[in-house]
């Protein structure tokens, strides 16, 4: 791939990429229970 253009499938491809890897860092880090201790809010894994 040449880095120089950036076409609309690539971009495409690296935010799925980055959203993917955002869910697994809620999933890791245990972001619902953080968020239900320290907020107080009343999230569940179906919100998402």
């Amino acid at each position: 791939m040449n880095l120089q253009t950036l076409n609309l499938q690539s971009l495409a491809w690296l935010s799925m990429a980055a959203y993917a890897l955002h869910i697994i860092e809620e999933y890791t880090f245990d972001w619902r229970n953080w968020a239900r201790a320290i907020i107080k809010l009343p999230v569940e894994w179906s919100d998402f």
